[in-house]
């Protein structure tokens, strides 16, 4: 076998292994956000409306891109706020913490937050 093809093999293998340990990152970052998002929600007995959250997105993103980004997860905006790069988005009830965890991990969503109800104590 030339040297060229088993260069070419040993860098794809490389790059199996590191998309592999991204994979395993990620997927470990998103059950830390899930379980670390829970235990606050009832340490602090909060109330949030069910069905959405609120994502704010990298500057320059186009509401067609913001489409595609909530579409890729699942999620549809049901509103985009008027000169920002914010939208409420409609996802699966009783999936919100999930859905704004998975949508941290996207590297064009700046925060992803549950829409939370603010009441006078």
């Amino acid at each position: 076998m030339d040297k060229k093809y088993i260069i070419i093999i040993a860098c794809v293998v490389i790059l199996l292994i590191f998309v592999l340990l991204l994979a395993f990152y990620l997927q470990d970052s998103f059950k830390k956000c899930v379980k670390q998002t829970k235990k606050e929600l009832k340490k602090h007995q909060t109330q949030y409306l069910g069905g959405n959250i609120i994502a704010n997105f990298r500057d320059g993103t186009s509401k067609e891109e913001m489409n595609e980004i909530a579409g890729m997860h699942g999620f549809n905006i049901s509103y985009k706020f008027p000169s920002s790069n914010s939208a409420l988005l409609k996802v699966p009830k009783d999936h919100e913490i999930e859905a704004m965890c998975s949508l941290r991990n996207d590297s064009r969503v700046i925060s992803a937050e549950l829409n939370v109800i603010f009441s006078k104590v």
